[in-house]
């Protein structure tokens, strides 16, 4: 009889640990180990955004929105970074010129603190500058600052382990002057551009350990027949964690285009997505971490063209290098002119750039975030990924550069609301 009461004791115990750790999985919201944080059927029901919806009401992008810095104060070009202890830093151009504007957030989003910014180099002095960030292998994170100007073509990179305090990585990357394109093309570069919002931070696959890869992107001596600057993408490499960098390989170019952004994918390879004065897309793909690329959708091609994309950012769905949902989940925010900008979800990698078909997307496609905006002379939108799964974009809008914070299933809302 006593055998039998410690047999029953212990079945209790045992499922009601087993119930314990069934309910924590539930409610669980940082990295998972890879094979990502739901199952594909599930919807992301189990995204718990926290104590803004408590499970209870989906987590819109109107639903916290802060103005970060008002509209007498910051330029249109930002960055948006978390850090390994899901600390935002924010960053963007003063209009003040050769001064950059840095705060801080410790509560996701919802209180924004002033930080020290690095002062930049005295060549940029006379220039409106803009900002993009890199997150390193070892937890520091690295700013970028460079400026739009044709006459100034330089490039800084500061780096910091709290995101408070600055010490300058690399000083005055500048543009080779007669680069050589793929095709053994000669080129000669002007006006360079490092785009604004984030490099990438190498993780996947055989890409080795500590790799950083940023687009150096730059308009050539060439026009098109309507006069516009043709453009090139230089890939610039860091296998050391960020202390120097390298040109890698040949330069992608020449093309009629607004902005280069490189993504890397599940599979290692990384896609360059590049757009034309009518704001199509065009893909390139490399399989060795930018050495050589391919193009796989030209801009004229149908697909991946559902959309009209001036200037983007892109950033995969995970946190800290680890699927949060599915392997081949990444994000797109984008705008289409200065009224208005939209973000959507790849559940396939955006078909891996291939011209074949458009883009697998979480809820069918697209979805506005901000519209029918009257101040902005541009909308340069950048995205990043908190440990809870909520996403957060930063963006300038009437009022001033806005920060709004949502969760995945806004992009499921309609479904989500027909199933009750």
């Amino acid at each position: 009889m006593k055998k039998a009461k410690n047999l029953l004791l212990i079945s209790v115990g045992v499922i009601i640990l087993g119930m314990s750790i069934l309910y924590s999985c539930k409610n669980y919201t940082g990295p998972s180990n890879g094979q990502g944080l739901f199952a594909d059927k599930e919807k992301a029901n189990n995204v718990d955004s926290g104590e803004d919806s408590a499970g209870t009401q989906i987590l819109t992008p109107d639903s916290q929105r802060v103005v970060v810095w008002n509209d007498t104060q910051s330029c249109i070009i930002p960055a948006l970074t978390v850090m390994k202890d899901n600390i935002l830093i924010a960053a963007v151009g003063s209009k003040t010129k050769g001064q950059l504007l840095i705060k801080e957030s410790k509560d996701n989003g919802k209180n924004w603190t002033e930080v020290n910014a690095p002062s930049i180099g005295t060549d940029l002095n006379n220039s409106y500058v803009h900002p993009f960030f890199i997150n390193c292998h070892n937890g520091d994170i690295l700013l970028g600052v460079s400026t739009t100007n044709a006459s100034q073509n330089s490039l800084y990179l500061y780096r910091s382990i709290d995101g408070k305090t600055w010490n300058q990585q690399v000083s005055n990357i500048t543009m080779d002057k007669n680069p050589t394109t793929e095709g053994n093309k000669k080129l000669t570069s002007e006006n360079a551009i490092v785009t604004y919002g984030n490099g990438i931070t190498l993780r996947h696959k055989n890409n080795g350990n500590n790799k950083l890869l940023f687009p150096y992107y730059y308009n050539t001596s060439l026009r098109d027949k309507s006069g516009l600057y043709k453009s090139s993408i230089a890939t610039m490499i860091s296998t050391d964690d960020g202390k120097s960098w390298n040109r890698l390989g040949f330069d992608q170019g020449d093309y009629t285009s607004h902005i280069s952004k490189f993504i890397e994918l599940n599979d290692g390879n990384i896609l360059y997505f590049m757009n034309d004065a009518s704001k199509r897309v065009a893909w390139f793909e490399s399989t060795n971490c930018g050495e050589t690329s391919r193009c796989t959708t030209l801009f004229t091609k149908g697909a991946h063209n559902e959309d009209r994309i001036q200037y983007c950012d892109f950033a995969r769905y995970e946190f800290d290098g680890r699927d949060i949902k599915g392997a081949e989940y990444a994000l797109m925010v984008f705008s289409t002119d200065k009224t208005s900008y939209s973000v959507k979800m790849t559940t396939d990698d955006f078909n891996k750039g291939k011209d074949n078909k458009s883009g697998a997307y979480l809820g069918g496609g697209s979805k506005v975030i901000a519209a029918n905006l009257t101040k902005p002379s541009a909308i340069y939108p950048t995205i990043t990924v908190l440990k809870d799964g909520t996403i957060a974009t930063l963006a300038a809008e009437d009022d001033g550069m806005v920060f709004r914070r949502f969760e995945l299933n806004w992009f499921l809302e309609d479904e989500l609301w027909m199933e009750q």
